[in-house]
């Protein structure tokens, strides 16, 4: 189980997270939502210890996490991040191959085991034929599918997601969407993804959690959190929630008169 316990976290004068407080068990596939500024992306920063709580813990079983080096934590979380700053000539297979370096020690390269994990990570993610390409070559979804390999050979019980469908047309978004859910089916892991789209979110997460004003506003199932007062309160939106009969989650439209009730 992953905990959060009361985290407090603030840039200066600017508190972003209030008496934050979630838990996730394994085998979970977590949404969190909420605006842009509200602190989804200081959340996974915290989780995998790019930031560190002014107040708080972090668990994972019986591990403080705020307690570990880069190199443990590391074995523990990866993170697929929304932007990257990755060398465009940097072949596919060698950003894969990165993801091996928490397991390797100081001066140690990889060996037959590593490049194994490496072919079954892109493999499983459908970019073994990418593998010379250089990464400047690649569409969007494909560089986002060699991130997420990436970060599958970490080999860590939590994946950490950053708008994974960020800037990514219908097909492609719906591609990564099944991936991620197939890869948390099979590895019986938790992932969590930062993400703006409602219903990408409602039709592939188990649970979802609502950030507002810094706290966990809400949580529960799509069918529980997917209100039209959830979402008027947190995007000060106001929408409709419509169940059809051929969709089992929720779907969301907005309304083209805002000014409407």
């Amino acid at each position: 189980m992953l905990k959060l316990e009361n985290i407090y976290f603030s840039y200066g004068i600017d508190e972003i997270l209030n008496d934050f407080t979630m838990s996730v068990e394994n085998d979970e596939l977590i949404a969190i939502l909420g605006p842009n500024g509200v602190g989804k992306s200081t959340l996974i920063d915290l989780i995998n210890g790019s930031l560190k709580p002014n107040i708080g813990n972090i668990f994972l079983d019986d591990y403080d996490l705020n307690c570990l080096n880069a190199s443990e934590r590391s074995k523990l979380v990866s993170t697929v991040p929304q932007t990257n700053s990755i060398p465009g000539e940097m072949l596919t297979s060698e950003l894969v191959l990165m993801g091996r370096n928490p397991h390797l020690k100081l001066l140690q390269w990889e060996d037959a085991n590593d490049y194994k994990i490496v072919e079954e990570s892109m493999r499983s993610t459908g970019i073994l034929d990418l593998a010379n390409r250089p990464i400047n070559s690649l569409s969007g979804g494909e560089l986002q599918r060699s991130l997420i390999a990436m970060s599958l050979c970490q080999q860590t019980p939590i994946i950490l997601l950053d708008e994974p469908t960020s800037n990514l047309d219908i097909a492609n978004q719906n591609k990564i969407m099944h991936l991620i859910l197939n890869i948390q089916k099979q590895r019986s892991c938790i992932v969590i993804m930062t993400m703006h789209d409602l219903n990408l979110a409602s039709q592939f997460c188990d649970r979802i959690i609502m950030l507002h004003k810094g706290k966990n506003f809400s949580e529960g199932t799509p069918q529980m959190i997917m209100t039209k007062e959830n979402i008027l309160q947190v995007y000060g939106t106001n929408v409709e929630v419509l169940n059809l009969n051929w969709q089992e989650s929720p779907v969301i439209v907005t309304r083209r008169n805002q000014d409407s009730t």
